[in-house]
């Protein structure tokens, strides 16, 4: 889902933040 894709995307910019 685009949805998921941009939470998963999120989360890592989060992660990598």
């Amino acid at each position: 889902e685009e949805k998921e894709r941009a939470e998963k995307k999120k989360r890592g910019a989060k992660v990598t933040a």
